[in-house]
């Protein structure tokens, strides 16, 4: 009959320490891998997570409001002062072709500054009242 290892206490201790050696090594080995997975894992979080360049903003000149616009502004749109109803996109399309086939001025302002105009106009009259 072979002897085992449990029949010979220091062969059990002998066959543990290599049993225990093997394992670190390749727990060695392992955590060697996962560092490694973890490393790369983090360059691809850095590359999806890294903030986009912000966009220059675009260089414009602001326009001051002449006299003549002014006019033709309240001109146009007294009704909608009367009311101090703000004008809707349709409203204000037709007043630029309007002005525009009467040979004025505001048809060379862009919509959304035609209302913001008049909408900081109407605030003040409010605030003034």
């Amino acid at each position: 009959m072979t002897e085992t290892s449990l029949d010979n206490p220091v062969q059990s201790t002998e066959t543990q320490e290599l049993l225990t050696l093997m394992e670190a090594s390749r727990m060695d080995e392992s955590e060697e891998e996962v560092l490694e997975l973890n490393q790369e894992e983090s360059t691809d979080e850095e590359e999806l997570y890294c903030r986009p360049k912000r966009k220059k903003p675009q260089n414009s000149t602001r326009q001051k409001w002449s006299n003549e616009e002014e006019a033709e502004l309240h001109k146009l749109f007294e009704e909608d002062f009367r009311t101090n109803n703000l004008p809707g996109q349709k409203r204000i399309e037709k007043v630029i072709k309007k002005s525009k086939d009467d040979g004025g001025v505001i048809w060379k302002r862009k919509r959304d500054t035609i209302k913001k105009k008049l909408s900081n106009k109407m605030i003040k009259r409010r605030k003034e009242n």
